[in-house]
């Protein structure tokens, strides 16, 4: 199997884990949006009706406040929704049951054993056992752990080169990617 079709099974199951926090986000999300629309079509409402009385010039600078202020309040909403969405995601990479773990940890080491073919692997306290489990003959396993939620990372022999396949790596450097998966679910963006 090669390094592009690892990566791409990785990024598959990342996927179908983000599919399913959007959707239970997207739930949440709706009710909060929709409650934000109301409340903002109650403030513009008001202000409409405050400013009726007033010149129409005075009228427009108020209700484009009033918009431009929504607008803000909306897009911390989303923002806020979105950092919720990588916290879910962050504990569900965390809770992963043994099985599922060890099925991605070994997609990480085979993606490892491409870019750096023997060296040294750090596990993640959570992941001891199952690295010396599936760990390769051509690396060997370091005493120290990291306190990573789950994953390793892995050194050349000469301790020089380290590739980092702790899950909030692997999510951190997914971000830009995940961050626009979700907007686009959560907000069809």
């Amino acid at each position: 199997m090669g390094l592009d079709e690892i990566l791409k099974s990785i990024n598959d199951e990342f996927d179908a884990k983000a599919a399913a926090i959007l959707e239970k986000a997207n739930r949440e999300a709706s009710d909060i949006i929709e409650e934000a629309r109301k409340h903002v079509q109650s403030e513009i409402a008001e202000i409409e009706q405050h400013y009726a009385k007033m010149g129409d010039q005075m009228k427009r600078q108020k209700i484009s406040k009033a918009r431009i202020i929504t607008k803000k309040e909306l897009l911390i909403v989303r923002d806020d929704m979105i950092k919720e969405c990588f916290s879910e995601l962050t504990k569900e990479m965390a809770a992963m049951k043994v099985a599922e773990r060890e099925k991605f940890i070994s997609k990480s080491m085979k993606a490892a054993i491409n870019e750096i073919p023997k060296g040294t692997v750090i596990p993640s306290k959570k992941d001891v056992d199952i690295i010396k489990k599936i760990l390769p003959k051509n690396y060997i396993m370091s005493d120290k752990t990291n306190d990573a939620i789950g994953g390793f990372v892995v050194y050349d022999t000469e301790g020089k080169i380290s590739i980092n396949y702790t899950f909030e790596e692997i999510i951190d450097r997914k971000k830009d990617e995940i961050r626009t998966l979700f907007a686009r679910i959560l907000f069809g963006e």
